[in-house]
Formats: C-alpha cells, sequence, structure tokens
C-alpha cells in the first residue's frame, strides 16, 4: 500500500518540526516561500548581529537529516480546494502548480511584530509598513517625538498569511479556526498549526511545540484512533532579547533570571538540544541528497 501524502503548507518553524515528525512515517511534500528555513526567533540578534543570527537560524532544508526524503516544493500558496484536496502553488518561475493530498498541515505564519503597552506610536497615513523610515515618530500618549536615521516599524499590525485559503476557515481577524486537537473544523484531514492557527488568544502552538502533537494526530487520524487535545500553557518562560556575548538570560514565569553562560551556549544549548533534540540533526554544511 502506498503512504498517505502530506502537504505541509509553511516551512517556518512550526511546518518544518512537523514536517520532521512526520517525514518516516508519510511522503511529505512541504511548500515554503523561502529556499530553507528563516527563523522567526531572535529577532533582536537578526536586526543587530545578522551575520550571527545567520548561523543559527537561517538554515537550508538540504541540511536537516529528516527533510531528506521529504520533497520541497519552492513557491507561494495561492488556492486550496478542500473538496477535491489539492493546493494550487505559484511556484518561483510565476508558473503554477497544484499538489494533492490526503492531509494538509496549514502553516503559512503571520507577518508579525508587536505592541509596547503606553507608548504606542502613531502610523504615518497611507504606511503600509514595507519599508524602513526616517520621518519622525509621534506617539499615542503625546510624549516628546523622535527621530532616528533608521525606523523598524513592528508595532503588532501582526497579519496572517491566509489569503489563499477559503474565507469560511477563518475567524474574524483572519487567522484560522481550529478546534482542540488543531483539526478545522468539518474537515477532518486538515489541520493548523503555528502563529496561523487560533488556538488560543495568544495563538501559543508555535512556542509550545505542538508539532509533536500535531504529528501524533495526523497519524492517528489516518489511522482511526482517538486524537489528543492541545492544551495552552498558563505561563511562560524564556528569553527576551536572545544570546548575548555574555550568554543567554532566561526568565522563569515568576520573573527571576538565571543566565545560561556562554560556552553551555555553544556546546550544548545549540548542538544537542536544539539541533539534535529538536531538529533531530542538522548537517554543518548544505550538500546534494
Amino acid at each position: 500500500m502506498s503512504r498517505p501524502r502530506v502537504v505541509v503548507a509553511g516551512l517556518g518553524d512550526s511546518g518544518l518540526l512537523t514536517a520532521i515528525r512526520l517525514a518516516r512515517h508519510a511522503d511529505v511534500v512541504g511548500i515554503s516561500s523561502k529556499p530553507g528555513l528563516v527563523s522567526g526567533q531572535e529577532l533582536g540578534s537578526r536586526l543587530s548581529r545578522p551575520d550571527v543570527w545567520s548561523a543559527d537560524y537561517r538554515i537550508a532544508f538540504d541540511r536537516f537529516h529528516r527533510l531528506d526524503s521529504v520533497r520541497s516544493v519552492h513557491g507561494l500558496m495561492i488556492g486550496a480546494d478542500l473538496v477535491n484536496r489539492t493546493v494550487t502553488i505559484q511556484l518561483s518561475d510565476n508558473t503554477a502548480a497544484q499538489e494533492q493530498y490526503d492531509v494538509l498541515v496549514v502553516a503559512t505564519g503571520v507577518t508579525n511584530g508587536f505592541w509596547h503597552p503606553n507608548h504606542r506610536a502613531l502610523v504615518p497615513a497611507g504606511f503600509a509598513f514595507d519599508r524602513i523610515t526616517d520621518e519622525t515618530i509621534e506617539w499615542v500618549g503625546g510624549q516628546p517625538a523622535v527621530t532616528a536615521d533608521a525606523v523598524l516599524w513592528a508595532i503588532g499590525r501582526v497579519r496572517p498569511n491566509t489569503d489563499w485559503l477559503p474565507a469560511e476557515l477563518l475567524d474574524d481577524d483572519g487567522f484560522v479556526r481550529v478546534a482542540p486537537d488543531l483539526h478545522l473544523p468539518g474537515h477532518p484531514r486538515v489541520f493548523a498549526i503555528g502563529d496561523v492557527a487560533a488556538t488560543d488568544p495568544l495563538r501559543s502552538s508555535a512556542r509550545n511545540r505542538a508539532d509533536r502533537l500535531l504529528a501524533h494526530n495526523i497519524r492517528a487520524e489516518l489511522a482511526g484512533r482517538p486524537l489528543r487535545t492541545y492544551r495552552p500553557p498558563r505561563r511562560r518562560w524564556g528569553s527576551v532579547v536572545g544570546t548575548q556575548p555574555d550568554g543567554l538570560q532566561v526568565f522563569a514565569p515568576n520573573g527571576r533570571a538565571f543566565r545560561i553562560p556562554s560556552w553551555a551556549v555553544r556546546s550544548i544549548l545549540r548542538p544537542l538540544i536544539v539541533r539534535r533534540g529538536i531538529y533531530l540533526g542538522v548537517r554543518k554544511s548544505s550538500q546534494a541528497r
């Protein structure tokens, strides 16, 4: 018997980890607008130290051991036919292609940012957040205006990448409605994960390793077994500014901080916990399969 085909739409952090978890159990097709993983983590270091950031958070797909059996398609999602179980992609050469699926995973993420409370900037009229500006910044609260040589707008006007999906699948804000087991109501073989999935007010499945639960639920759905429920955590912990020269400062749910020294980040956290434990193996450099 042929193995089921799973199409993962979006190979950011959540989609890529889901594909990795399913690669040994299904024929997986990953669709990405980028030629490799461009992680959404550590925005600060991505802007201030892009070369350092890219070494750990921009990784070609062929470096991931568990993606060796996954066929990746470079293109944009532009349509989905849930009746005939097909998706339509605009390829990098501007031609269109279709992929058929037995299971579809929606992991197309968002165009994101965040708010700074009580210090919200006034958005210039007609500005689409599509460039770095150098104009004076005015504030909602009436604080004195400020100027800068370059202004990166990251003020929380988050936009889900769901234009390619039927409107009835989305909530009022454009995010994908999901049941507690991450499938779309009325569509048992379509699932969503990550920032695009309306699991809870913070859409926290992206930051709580729901890829393992989703992979289990997809296999269970195909086998006719019960599915598990995603339960968002009540508290969060983690770093705020990411790895610095003196190490990684991590905040516990009670607000107290502890620091992981630089040597431990380089020798234990990244190579063993992240690359071997989370990604299940990452090659040192790209190579042909």
